[in-house]
């Protein structure tokens, strides 16, 4: 990363993740949990401090520590010890010296000196230990002067939940949280950053947004995508970060990038929706609804739930069909034809009175029909205006989804 330290003339990288405490943003998240730390130090207990990986537990608790000036302070981070050696490890960094000798020795030479030295012990990544070793940890509040802290992430909490840990936990004054920065802090992190290493870059407005939506405010997750940001400006000579930057480089960390909907396509879709409505209203067009579900029936030609019962029973042979065509009754003469209307969701207008017939067209409930012929085993020929076609058709439909007269009061 040398080569965009120099093109952008950093005097060092920006996004390091080394827990520099000169590089570290206190922002809305980690003031309270400080601040709760430094006046707990001449408190009894232990003090807990859980957070998720990249959320900056440790950089926070070496700032902690690197405020205490009259308190002796060390900060041990576990890895993989034993009870014994960790005890040996604190005992080394209290009294500043190699120790040959028993656990309860050690103990005992720590003891000595916290009495008249008040001593914060800070020991990171503790959800990695054992949980005997856990456990025996409750031995540093039986000793004078000494203030102990536990840091680790999520899983430290559900281990304090335990039974076995019952003794432990009683000797816990506070849990504190750390969570991922908001999106205003994450903005003023990424400033921070860029102006403690000095330099010449700027960033784009939108940028800030995205890199939040893709970290979640994790602030391991944005010094690495800041950082690749940083490294693919540089390769094109350019000293402006933009979203395009951001996105490629998310691309290339394996990072989840959701793309928003802009306000010009939302602009542009309520546009057409209002052009679409207004038309539909002046062209006497029926509900877009009814258009949908019409254009589903005519391209599937499937037939309403109401005649659906009927299908296998009417389903004959052709020459059936036209046996029953032409024993159609004539209409009684009348001086005008009945007016009926529809009485179901949507009514199919089919070109001969059976249920397998060619679709003409669809009538929505409520409409009206003109009846011009009735049969007896209960199809009408009705006459209908259709809207979306522009005409008027003729077709046959069963009586019973039609309301005809005093049927209808």
């Amino acid at each position: 990363m040398d080569y965009f330290n120099e093109f952008f003339g950093f005097k060092k990288d920006p996004f390091e993740t080394n827990h520099d405490i000169k590089s570290f943003y206190i922002s809305s998240i980690h003031k309270p949990v400080l601040s709760r730390l430094y006046r707990s130090v001449y408190e009894d207990g232990i003090d807990v401090l859980i957070g998720e990986e990249g959320t900056g537990k440790t950089i926070t608790v070496k700032k902690f520590l690197s405020e205490l000036q009259k308190t002796k302070s060390i900060y041990i981070p576990y890895t993989d010890q034993s009870f014994d050696e960790l005890i040996k490890r604190i005992g080394e960094n209290i009294l500043e010296r190699k120790f040959e000798g028993s656990t309860q020795k050690i103990i005992s030479e720590i003891e000595s000196y916290t009495r008249d030295n008040r001593t914060v012990i800070v020991i990171d990544n503790i959800h990695e230990a054992s949980l005997n070793t856990i456990e025996n940890l409750r031995i540093f509040t039986e000793i004078k002067n000494i203030k102990l802290v536990l840091v680790g992430n999520g899983y430290l909490e559900k281990i304090l939940r335990l039974s076995s840990m019952r003794q432990l936990s009683t000797r816990v004054r506070n849990i504190l949280f750390l969570n991922n920065l908001n999106k205003k802090d994450t903005k003023k992190y990424i400033d921070t950053r860029l102006y403690n290493a000095g330099g010449d870059v700027s960033i784009s407005r939108k940028v800030y947004g995205l890199v939040y939506d893709i970290t979640k405010g994790n602030p391991y997750k944005i010094n690495l995508l800041m950082e690749e940001a940083l490294y693919l400006a540089s390769l094109k000579k350019k000293k402006k970060i933009k979203p395009s930057t951001i996105r490629k480089a998310a691309k290339n960390l394996g990072f989840k990038v959701k793309r928003r909907i802009g306000l010009l396509t939302i602009l542009i879709v309520i546009l057409l929706l209002a052009i679409f409505g207004i038309f539909s209203y002046y062209s006497g067009l029926i509900p877009i609804e009814n258009i949908i579900r019409q254009e589903v029936v005519e391209e599937v030609e499937e037939i309403p739930s109401e005649e659906k019962l009927e299908e296998k029973e009417e389903q004959k042979p052709q020459q059936q069909v036209e046996e029953k065509q032409e024993e159609i009754t004539k209409p009684e003469e009348k001086t005008e034809p009945i007016t009926a209307k529809v009485n179901v969701g949507l009514l199919n207008i089919r070109e001969n009175p059976d249920t397998t017939s060619k679709i003409l067209a669809v009538a929505p409930k409520g409409y009206e029909v003109k009846i011009l012929e009735e049969r007896e085993d209960g199809w009408v020929k009705v006459r209908y205006y259709s809207r979306t076609k522009g005409r008027e058709i003729e077709g046959w439909v069963k009586k019973k989804y039609l309301d005809i007269g005093s049927e209808n009061e």
